[in-house]
């Protein structure tokens, strides 16, 4: 269980949507939802952008350059992600590690029984 893994339990970090135009939908969160843009990773791979949400959430925008990786997904901040991992494992849950990059955190992502797509990461 997550909760007996971290001392604050999993925390929402941010919610990513894909989308067909960066421009626009960069515009349309901007402008018309008010959101404040804020930066993201200079080496991020595909096109978008992100906004603060409040309390340190996140939403991020993007147009995947390879069309088979069209997942929206949450991602669920831990405190230690290798513990987290083992007890997701322990469920009997497939884990997906990616390697570290500098302003993503240390992620993983897992699959719920429906094919959601859930991150989870431990800030740098």
């Amino acid at each position: 269980m997550w909760d007996m893994v971290d001392s604050e339990g999993p925390r929402l970090q941010h919610v990513a949507l894909v989308v067909d135009d960066p421009d626009a939908a960069f515009v349309f969160y901007r402008d018309v939802l008010g959101l404040k843009p804020v930066d993201r990773p200079d080496h991020a791979p595909d096109p978008g952008s992100w906004f603060e949400l409040g309390d340190g959430h996140q939403l991020h925008l993007f147009k995947p350059k390879d069309p088979t990786q069209t997942l929206p997904h949450f991602g669920v901040q831990v405190d230690d992600l290798n513990a987290t991992l083992d007890a997701i494992r322990a469920g009997g849950a497939t884990v997906y590690e990616t390697e570290h990059q500098q302003g993503f955190g240390y992620q993983a992502f897992v699959l719920d029984p429906s094919g959601n797509l859930i991150e989870l990461n431990q800030p740098d």
